[in-house]
């Protein structure tokens, strides 16, 4: 049976990723979409401070996420910025699977008001939509013997 993740083992606070909180009691299921989250939680944020390609990105997603997340990013590139700063989030809050273990859903709050992105000539260049805690229910679909992230909702803004 494994372990439940602590918030600290689900971070990666010297890259700018704080977990603030993680479910107690959890499945051994419902510990295995918690941890393909973080998987994909730490691959988009390593890809948007790095830029340099999103074979982790594409490892841990499918479906409209994916889409969604490599426009972002290819936007991100051309126009030559990448994400700095922190991103603290709370996976503390409900998470669901489906009765037919068909999906499951994540709920994040994702407080972004610490995240800028920077041209590479070093200017600020974050649009003030993002400076913001939301709510966001990630869907995750199994697939391959694991969970994939395949689809985000943002629920709220600021109310969490």
């Amino acid at each position: 049976t494994p372990t439940p993740p602590t918030a600290e083992e689900l971070g990666a606070p010297d890259r700018g990723l704080v977990v603030t909180g993680v479910p107690e009691d959890l499945s051994v299921e419902e510990i295995e979409v918690l941890l393909a989250y973080n998987a994909y939680d730490k691959a988009t944020w390593s890809a948007y401070l790095d830029m340099a390609g999103t074979a982790d990105v594409e490892a841990t997603t499918t479906g409209t996420a994916l889409e969604e997340y490599l426009e972002t990013y290819n936007a991100h590139e051309a126009a030559g910025q990448h994400t700095e700063g922190a991103e603290r989030a709370d996976a503390g809050e409900q998470h669901a699977l489906t009765d037919d273990g068909s999906s499951a859903t994540v709920a994040v709050c994702a407080d972004q008001n610490q995240m800028t992105i920077v041209s590479n000539s070093g200017e600020d260049r974050t649009p003030s939509n993002l400076m913001h805690r939301f709510l966001i229910h990630y869907i995750l679909t199994p697939q391959d013997g694991g969970w994939l992230v395949s689809e985000q909702k943002v629920i709220s803004e600021d109310q969490c």
